[in-house]
């Protein structure tokens, strides 16, 4: 009898372990699959912000405002964001809109909300050259020009919405890739290039901030408006509640004070809703 009834005490603990352990998995596997942290790639060569630490604070403030986790990482130069998107795919992106182009298919990215600034979802940049200099832009074959990347592309692009309407081409330019806008502008003011491309923003921004710098240049020419960055995210690495989180708190942002840091750093008014 003694040995019996440890036998039934013995059978009726393992079954206590053995539905706890159920119950455990049941309702824990959910609960720290959605604590997964997602990350968050920033990557715009045409930014004002040029303070990545400041960015990184303002937005990791913003996006504690999720229910889940959300790692920001910002980048400078197009091969260490190449690298690391290819390495370890993220679930978000802030992104010039040829990258989206190009790798949309590819790596599954989805349009999530595009920025826009001053009642547009577009940009121009300006082609620049020294004072000094007497070249237009009837005279780019073996010249140089200091700008930020434009994507695999950036060639046909530039004869796109600069060069085609100027009956020039862009084929025969020595392109000299820079981290942002200021350093083209500083290149060019140094005489170390024939023409620097910035964004219209960036350049009244340096017109302010030094005024005697960009009294050294002179404009030649406009592109065609340039559709803004693009948030975006990769299907298989952000769950749909997660997305529709992230999407409503970037778009309540501009009601909200823990956001207005943010967008006042990137020059965003408000977003354009370009989910499909």
């Amino acid at each position: 009898m003694v040995t019996s009834a440890r036998n039934i005490q013995a059978r009726l603990l393992r079954l206590f372990f053995i539905l706890a352990a159920l119950s455990f998995t049941c309702v824990c596997t959910p609960r720290s699959a959605q604590s997964e942290t997602i990350g968050f790639f920033f990557f715009n060569p045409d930014s004002s912000q040029s303070n990545p630490i400041r960015l990184k604070r303002e937005m990791d403030s913003t996006l504690s405002l999720l229910e889940f986790p959300v790692s920001f990482q910002s980048f400078t130069h197009l091969n260490d964001f190449q690298k690391q998107f290819t390495e370890s795919k993220p679930g978000l992106l802030f992104v010039p809109d040829w990258f989206l182009q190009r790798h949309q298919q590819q790596h599954n990215l989805q349009p999530l909300l595009r920025p826009v600034h001053r009642g547009s979802d577009t940009y121009r940049k300006v082609l620049l050259t020294a004072q000094e200099q007497s070249g237009d832009t009837a005279t780019t074959n073996g010249k140089s020009l200091a700008m930020t990347p434009l994507g695999p592309a950036e060639v046909e692009l530039l004869n796109e919405i600069l060069f085609a309407e100027n009956g020039q081409t862009a084929n025969g330019l020595n392109i000299i890739h820079v981290p942002k806008d200021s350093d083209a502008l500083f290149a060019l003011a140094l005489q170390q290039v024939d023409f620097a491309l910035v964004s219209r923003t960036n350049l009244e921004a340096m017109t302010i901030q030094n005024p005697n710098l960009v009294k050294l240049v002179r404009p030649l020419a406009e592109t065609a408006p340039i559709p803004n960055p693009v948030l975006c995210y990769v299907k298989d690495k952000i769950s749909a509640d997660q997305l529709r989180a992230a999407k409503n708190l970037f778009l309540s942002i501009p009601q909200k004070a823990p956001g207005n840091n943010v967008l006042e750093m990137l020059h965003i008014d408000d977003w354009k809703d370009i989910s499909k």
